[in-house]
């Protein structure tokens, strides 16, 4: 095969990352969105990390909706590759933390956001096919 056909069957790795990347910047805007909020005493205290992972799940959904709503067999595979530059991100910020722990319960929540997040974007990019009426 030549190099162009190998392109046209392949997946577009540049677009499934430039989506998953606009997930990302999706999530930490929310994420920055409630520290405001936070600020000003609109969010209770204590609900910071269940708001901040609310807004990484529909970051990483619509991340995973971008990138799956063009592919045509391979949207699970889309979907994984959007959520994985936001798996990414979570487990290079996991390792931030002064604790400096890969894997922790927080980290395993915010992983379990990322994935349900891939599916359920896969999901939502799924079309039924429209019932064609018979005329008689």
């Amino acid at each position: 095969m030549s190099e162009k056909g190998l392109r046209k069957d392949g997946l577009p790795w540049p677009r499934l990352l430039a989506s998953g990347a606009v997930g990302l910047l999706t999530a930490l805007g929310g994420i920055l969105l409630l520290a405001l909020l936070g600020a000003d005493a609109l969010i209770g205290t204590g609900r910071e990390a269940l708001a901040a992972r609310g807004a990484l799940l529909l970051g990483t959904a619509l991340g995973a909706f971008l990138a799956c709503r063009k592919a045509g067999e391979g949207r699970v595979v889309a979907a994984a590759v959007a959520g994985g530059v936001s798996l990414v991100f979570v487990l290079l910020l996991s390792l931030l933390v002064p604790e400096a722990r890969l894997f922790s319960f927080a980290t395993l929540k915010s992983i379990l956001c990322v994935i349900v997040g891939s599916l359920v974007g896969c999901a939502l990019s799924a079309r039924r096919r429209k019932r064609r009426r018979r005329r008689n």
